[in-house]
């Protein structure tokens, strides 16, 4: 298998994921000690909305590859169906 080189589709989700990872943590974790290490339903909320930031970002980079492929495919299909029209 050859080795591909990232592109700015690929580099830019990866760069906001660990964005939103880390800042995200550092922010959960300053409201579990502002709480005084206690859960309440601010901090619940936060991990909560942080966690489903972090799946909607998996799926962004999921459906930016399954496009990628798809243009592939569509590509050789144009391909084929000029190569036929020339005969």
């Amino acid at each position: 298998m050859g080795i591909k080189q990232l592109n700015a589709f690929q580099i830019i989700p990866l760069v906001i994921g660990l964005g939103a990872t880390f800042f995200g943590f550092k922010l959960i974790k300053e409201v579990y000690l502002i709480n005084n290490s206690q859960i309440s339903w601010l901090f619940v909320l936060a991990v909560f909305n942080w966690l489903s930031l972090i799946v909607l970002l998996i799926f962004l980079s999921l459906i930016l590859d399954a496009s990628k492929k798809g243009l592939g495919k569509l590509d050789v299909v144009i391909y084929l169906l000029s190569r036929g029209k020339k005969k």
